[in-house]
């Protein structure tokens, strides 16, 4: 979907997979690129808040063996807002409900298929990358198409 469509994310499943005993284990995708002819995976993105950790300390271990093993891209990216959770931030938020979740800026670090060191990027460079992605895989999917 293009949008959100509730606005909120519904917990119920995660709460209740929780109550399984070991070893029963299980992540959430949190972000997947996909080709809109094709339908195949661009990049496996795991995604969190900036609150000024390091980048080495989010786990992304499954995220990262999940982009291996479909071939393609995988990322690990920190989300920086306009507002933080500072006092000042949630008393601005309320009167400018508008900059709550603005991204202002990403830190990110590929994991796949190689490593990398981490990147910063503003929100027109990230999407500009994540564009660059689509453009050269959808080149070679459209080709494919036209021959097929």
């Amino acid at each position: 979907m293009r949008w959100e469509k509730y606005g909120v994310r519904d917990l119920a499943y995660s709460n209740w997979h929780r109550t399984i005993p070991h070893p029963a284990r299980f992540i959430d995708i949190d972000h997947v690129e996909y080709c809109p002819y094709c339908n195949q995976a661009l990049a496996y993105v795991e995604t969190a808040r900036d609150v000024g950790q390091a980048i080495a300390t989010k786990c992304c271990t499954v995220t990262r063996n999940a982009a291996l093993r479909a071939g393609t891209q995988g990322y690990l990216v920190l989300y920086k807002c306009c507002l933080d959770d500072t006092l000042g931030g949630r008393l601005r938020a309320i009167y400018q409900p508008e900059l709550k979740d603005k991204i202002i800026g990403f830190r990110v670090r590929r994991i796949a298929p190689q490593m990398s060191d981490e990147r910063h990027f503003s929100p027109d460079a990230w999407a500009d990358h994540l564009l660059l992605l689509h453009e050269y895989h959808e080149r070679k999917c459209l080709a494919a198409k036209r021959t097929a």
